[in-house]
C-alpha cells in the first residue's frame, strides 16, 4: 500500500515539475507587467518593497504573471477585485491582474512545496496537498482582510482630531483645499492610511474634480460609518449652501463622543474577557494555600 502511495506521489512530483516548468518558460515569454514608481501605487509598492518579506521576493514572478492576465480576461473578477483593493488601500500596490496572480503564484509554491514534504517525509499525508494548495491561494485574500481593517480601524481613530484641525482652518478664513494642506502638514502623520486618503483627495481636487465628487470617492474608498456621516453632512452642507466649517465643527464632536463611547465599551469588554482567567489564577491560589491543610487533615485521620 505504502509502495502505490510512494509511486503515485514519485509521480505527482514529475508532472507538477514538468508543469512547474512549462508554465515557467510560458509566464517568462511575456514582457512583465510595468512596475508602477510614481503616483499613489507606486508610493505604496516602493513601501512594501522596502519592508521586505515574502511580497518582495514573489513581486517580479507576480507581475510576470500579471501579464497574462489584463482586465479583460478577469471580468467581473477583475471588478471585484479592484473594489476589494481600494477599500484595502491598494496594499503592496497591486492591481487586480497582480491579486489574482499573487494566488496563483502563493498556491503554486505551497503545492510543491506540500508535493516535497510528502516525498522526503513518508507520514505526512498526501491530504496535505490539496490543503496547502487552498491556503496558497487564500493568502493573498488574507492580507486584502487585513489591511482593510487595520486602515479602517487606524482612520477612524484618527479621524475626529483632523476633522477639528480642517474646521478650525475654514472658520479661520481659508478655503477646503488649504484646510485639507494644513491638516496634512500639521495634522496628520505622514504614511498614516488617512494621510494617504487626504493626499490622494488633494490631488484630485487640485486636478479639477468638485469637493463633492472628491468627497464621495473618499466615501466609497472607506466606507466605514464615521466616514459615510461626515461625507454625507459635507455633502447636504454643500447642497443647502451652509457654511462648510460649521458641518465640520459638529462632526467632530459627534466622532470624538462616539470615540468616547468605544472605548467605554472596549473597557467593558475588557474586564468581562480578564474574569475567567482572574477566576482561575484565583482558584490556583485557593488550591496552592489549602492543598497542603486538607492534605494534613487527612493524614491526621
Amino acid at each position: 500500500m505504502m509502495t502505490t502511495s510512494l509511486a503515485w506521489l514519485t509521480y505527482g512530483l514529475a508532472l507538477a515539475a514538468i508543469g512547474f516548468v512549462l508554465a515557467s518558460m510560458l509566464v517568462a515569454s511575456e514582457p512583465p507587467l510595468a512596475d508602477a514608481r510614481a503616483g499613489h501605487r507606486g508610493i505604496l509598492r516602493a513601501r512594501s518593497i522596502a519592508a521586505g518579506g515574502l511580497v518582495r521576493w514573489i513581486d517580479p514572478i507576480v507581475r510576470h504573471v500579471a501579464a497574462w492576465l489584463p482586465s479583460s480576461r478577469l471580468g467581473s473578477l477583475g471588478v471585484r477585485a479592484e473594489e476589494a483593493l481600494a477599500r484595502a488601500g491598494s496594499p503592496h500596490g497591486w492591481v487586480a491582474s497582480e491579486l489574482v496572480a499573487a494566488s496563483i503564484v502563493l498556491s503554486a509554491i505551497a503545492t510543491l512545496g506540500a508535493l516535497l514534504a510528502c516525498a522526503m517525509v513518508p507520514r505526512v499525508p498526501i491530504a496535505l496537498v490539496p490543503l496547502a494548495t487552498m491556503v496558497g491561494a487564500a493568502h493573498p485574500l488574507s492580507i486584502l482582510r487585513e489591511a482593510r481593517a487595520h486602515r479602517e480601524r487606524t482612520i477612524t481613530r484618527a479621524l475626529p482630531g483632523c476633522v477639528e484641525v480642517m474646521a478650525l482652518c475654514m472658520s479661520a478664513g481659508m478655503d477646503f483645499v488649504g484646510a485639507v494642506r494644513t491638516t496634512l502638514s500639521d495634522a496628520v502623520a505622514a504614511g498614516t492610511p488617512l494621510h494617504d486618503e487626504l493626499t490622494r483627495m488633494l490631488e484630485e481636487l487640485q486636478l479639477g474634480s468638485t469637493r463633492g465628487a472628491a468627497l464621495a470617492r473618499l466615501g466609497e474608498r472607506v466606507p466605514t460609518r464615521p466616514v459615510r456621516d461626515l461625507v454625507n453632512a459635507a455633502l447636504r452642507a454643500e447642497e443647502k449652501g451652509s457654511p462648510l466649517a460649521d458641518a465640520l465643527a459638529v462632526q467632530a464632536s459627534v466622532l470624538r463622543q462616539r470615540r468616547g463611547v468605544a472605548v467605554e465599551e472596549a473597557a467593558a469588554r475588557a474586564s468581562l474577557a480578564l474574569l475567567a482567567p482572574l477566576t482561575l489564577v484565583f482558584g490556583a491560589i485557593m488550591l496552592l494555600v489549602l492543598g497542603p491543610m486538607a492534605l494534613s487533615i487527612a493524614e491526621g485521620l
